[in-house]
């Protein structure tokens, strides 16, 4: 990745997300570095994390944010779907989203991704408490 920024908000309360550290990690980085891929279209190679939820139980929310691109109808349908070859950032990306689907689906995770003018797009993992 080169000439990008990343921002990764920090949690204001005690989270805990139990679950594959290394699976989860390569799914946050790989849905990133799609993300990336993204902004580079629109000239803004910004990608953003945030973890949110209530601390003491409840679901927890993993977002991963593109604040400026967004997808239009047929891409969003075919976000996740293996071997779209339009896929902006080609097969590393991919990759990126495969192994997202992944650890949503080992996590019993809600895996959904979004897209409008005003916010850019964002994919978002959802564990439940």
């Amino acid at each position: 990745l080169r000439g990008g920024a990343r921002q990764v908000d920090p949690v204001r309360s005690a989270l805990v997300l139990h679950g594959d550290r290394t699976l989860l990690t390569a799914a946050v980085a790989g849905v990133a570095q799609a993300l990336f891929a993204l902004g580079e279209l629109v000239q803004d190679p910004r990608v953003a994390v945030r973890l949110s939820g209530q601390s003491g139980g409840g679901p927890i929310a993993l977002v991963i944010t593109q604040p400026s691109a967004v997808l239009s109808d047929t891409a969003l349908a075919r976000f996740f779907e293996a071997g779209w070859t339009e896929r902006p950032g080609g097969s590393s990306a991919e990759l990126g989203i495969l192994l997202a689907r992944q650890a949503a689906s080992l996590h019993r995770a809600r895996l959904e991704v979004s897209s409008v003018a005003a916010a850019g797009t964002a994919v978002t993992m959802t564990f439940e408490g």
